[in-house]
């Protein structure tokens, strides 16, 4: 009788114990958005979902920074939860004097850089004031202007198509300011509106030197997610990108568009683990890859409790 004691004594401390440690699990992933188990299966992929819209967690928030990322991000860190930080659009030079921004650029409603990239299908706007944003709203410019309409596009965001004709872009230029709306330009890899064999046609375009970084907006168990993809093998950007996105699959979210997130020479990614924020390139490839150098940051937070 006393051994048999002994025994339900020991489970239940195993018990008491697992549960304790699934309680502090599921605390950490309200604040934190820990890397999806489904991560161990591959190690070619991390991923860092955040739950958008989810109402059972801290409401997450996105920003953008590129006139001056670093001290913008001591501001926000002064008042705000960080959570995760990354380097974002192109620039025109590493030096942070002559880091002009590679295609259509604007923070907080201030345009940095009005001309669009032509090759460049992607347009990335960011608000947390606009209700139907959900923080981030991203644009094809491979669509024109003519089948880009209230009845035809999905969460519309009117605009003219600003790569193509740039004497449209009045109305858009006018709401970035009004709302005080960020963005950037960058490739989109892949959209929902393609199939498969159209967003993959060209696989090893460009060059396979560099891992890569997209960030996907999905919805999983109807819950909407931006998931920041750290691609950990160099790769062309497209064969990458494809991979990715069966990878997402493979984790039960569906993806309705995926972009690239520009590593290049200053690869910057931060990410709270629950107790710090933590430099998860530490040993960069070249001094200039930290986040003081940085030339944009993409940036996810929740409010101080």
């Amino acid at each position: 009788m006393k051994l048999l004691n002994v025994i339900t004594k020991d489970k239940l401390s195993v018990i008491i114990s697992l549960f304790v440690l699934i309680l502090t699990a599921l605390s950490v992933q309200n604040f934190y958005p820990s890397d999806d188990t489904s991560t161990k299966l591959n190690t070619k992929f991390t991923l860092f979902p955040f739950a958008i819209n989810d109402t059972s967690t801290l409401d997450i928030k996105t920003a953008f920074f590129a006139k001056d990322p670093y001290a913008e991000f001591l501001k926000l860190k002064s008042s705000k939860n960080i959570l995760f930080a990354s380097s974002a659009s192109f620039t025109s030079s590493i030096k942070s004097e002559n880091n002009f921004p590679v295609g259509f650029c604007a923070e907080n409603g201030e345009i940095l850089n009005k001309m669009p990239h032509q090759t460049m299908d992607g347009l990335v706007i960011i608000s947390n004031e606009l209700q139907d944003f959900n923080s981030i709203k991203v644009i094809d410019l491979d669509k024109t202007s003519d089948n880009c309409n209230v009845s035809e596009c999905d969460n519309h965001f009117p605009h003219s198509n600003i790569r193509d004709n740039l004497n449209e872009t009045y109305s858009f230029i006018s709401a970035v300011k009004k709302y005080k709306l960020s963005g950037f330009q960058t490739q989109l890899v892949y959209t929902k509106f393609k199939s498969d064999k159209e967003n993959f046609e060209l696989l090893f375009n460009g060059n396979n030197d560099r891992a890569r970084r997209f960030l996907a907006i999905c919805e999983k168990d109807n819950v909407l997610h931006h998931v920041i993809v750290d691609a950990l093998n160099k790769d062309f950007l497209m064969a990458s990108a494809k991979e990715a996105i069966m990878f997402l699959r493979a984790s039960n979210y569906n993806v309705d568009f995926m972009l690239n997130l520009d590593t290049g020479s200053k690869d910057i990614m931060y990410a709270h683990d629950g107790e710090d924020f933590k430099n998860l390139r530490p040993n960069p490839i070249t001094s200039s890859a930290k986040i003081e150098n940085a030339s944009s940051l993409l940036v996810y937070y929740t409010e101080k409790q």
